[in-house]
């Protein structure tokens, strides 16, 4: 039973458990087999023989605040195709050719700086700031809401924010009900605006947008979407009195 729920925490289909190994007073490693495959060659798809096991990789793969970092330890396998004589490593499903973390570890990384900064994400991992920063630009994205997976919201809220205070300015519609922003946009001239209610990344348009009291911004939203109600944001209101 220990066994099973160690497999289903380390997520790595590709292997099996076999035991785990204490290395300091927080660092654990958990050894790891591949089940029984046959590995064919990447160019004439032929069967292959393995040519030499030159060792293991040892990788951090979770990290736990109240046990510590989690190693997987995971055997290299050298194979050799009869046919065209091709030798290559085999390539493990979540183990990155290169590098000392698996792609669970990078993701997870990722994860932690949706509500914390990078900076503080990096000290605790006791990663390279640059590092998580690579990560970070390179996963977030794929990580994304995707428009064509989600209805449509009935109501978004419309506003203005600073980029670069006095200098630069973006605008950014956001679901009323979850919270979610959809849209970024730099500018918050008419024009701007407009091109942004444009590519608006939804078919079927809001049935209201809150915004503020510019009366530019209202008359934009009404030429761009003349079936959508315009709201008047109660937090700009009560500033009049």
């Amino acid at each position: 039973m220990c066994l099973d729920f160690s497999t289903d925490f380390i997520r790595l289909p590709s292997f099996h458990l076999t035991h785990w190994e204490k290395t300091k007073e927080t660092d654990w490693i958990a050894v790891l087999e591949p089940h029984s495959a046959c590995h064919l060659c990447p160019i004439c798809l032929g069967a292959s023989t393995n040519h030499a096991r030159p060792g293991r990789r040892i990788l951090r793969h979770r990290f736990v605040p109240s046990w510590g970092t989690v190693w997987v330890s995971v055997p290299v396998y050298r194979q050799r195709c009869a046919s065209c004589m091709l030798t290559w490593t085999v390539e493990w499903n979540g183990i990155p050719p290169r590098g000392s973390v698996t792609s669970a570890f990078q993701e997870m990384a990722v994860d932690m700086c949706r509500s914390r900064d990078l900076l503080s994400v990096a000290k605790q991992l006791s990663l390279a700031y640059s590092t998580l920063e690579r990560w970070y630009y390179q996963l977030a994205p794929q990580r994304l809401a995707q428009p064509k997976e989600h209805e449509a919201p009935e109501v978004v809220c419309l506003d203005e924010f600073a980029l670069q205070k006095g200098h630069k300015y973006g605008v950014n519609l956001m679901d009323a009900q979850t919270g979610h922003i959809w849209q970024v946009t730099e500018g918050r001239s008419r024009e701007q605006v407009r091109n942004a209610l444009q590519q608006w990344p939804f078919r079927k348009a809001p049935h209201v947008v809150v915004t503020d009291l510019a009366p530019g911004m209202a008359e934009t939203v009404c030429q761009v979407w003349k079936h959508t109600l315009v709201v008047a944001d109660k937090f700009h209101v009560i500033q009049l009195f």
